[in-house]
């Protein structure tokens, strides 16, 4: 997550120019390293090692998920799940592996029905099914990579750890703006 946040920098810099991009490149890995950070003490401290829910981030049927060489399947680990599909590649589950597939947790693409993973012979047997543990999940805040995949990170959590998320969330703001910005209030109340 931190290398896309990286690539923006330059562009930045290039809209809004040297000062104002580094600027605002430096607020949003803050914001992206706030709420990151937030979601997974959060539920990494509901979580034991020992019990952490397997789960699978399914782009489509059948078996083309998030996989442990993608943002995606990175985002899974970052909150402390275990990404059934870690160990393959580019979004490839491998059929002949199946049997293996029972995750306790199914995060879906929004664009799926999700009667038609219910029905799925491959998936209607898993923990996640019988447990009606299916979450939707825009998957095109990841692959545009802007500032709302990570809100779409922190809405994931809450949906499937609502338990985990009742901390008051820290300021996604960096401290010396919000300073700017406090001083620049009282400068304006007292004219």
């Amino acid at each position: 997550m931190r290398e896309s946040i990286k690539t923006t920098r330059p562009l930045l810099k290039v809209f809004v120019g040297e000062d104002e991009g580094a600027f605002k490149a430096k607020q949003l890995r803050y914001y992206g390293d706030t709420v990151l950070s937030y979601v997974t003490k959060a539920v990494s401290a509901n979580l034991s090692a020992s019990e952490a829910p397997t789960a699978i981030l399914l782009r489509k049927l059948n078996f083309t998920m998030a996989t442990g060489d993608t943002l995606e399947g990175q985002i899974l680990a970052k909150m402390g799940l275990q990404n059934q599909a870690a160990n393959y590649s580019s979004w490839s589950y491998p059929k002949e592996k199946e049997p293996d597939l029972n995750p306790n947790i199914i995060f879906y693409h929004s664009g799926m029905d999700v009667a038609q993973i219910t029905a799925s012979n491959y998936y209607k047997l898993t923990s996640a099914v019988k447990n009606q543990k299916l979450y939707p999940v825009d998957m095109t805040a990841f692959e545009r990579q802007s500032p709302y995949m990570f809100q779409v990170l922190e809405s994931m959590a809450r949906t499937a750890f609502p338990e985990a998320l009742t901390a008051e969330k820290p300021s996604v703001v960096l401290p010396e703006l919000l300073e700017t910005r406090l001083a620049e209030k009282k400068k304006w109340f007292f004219f």
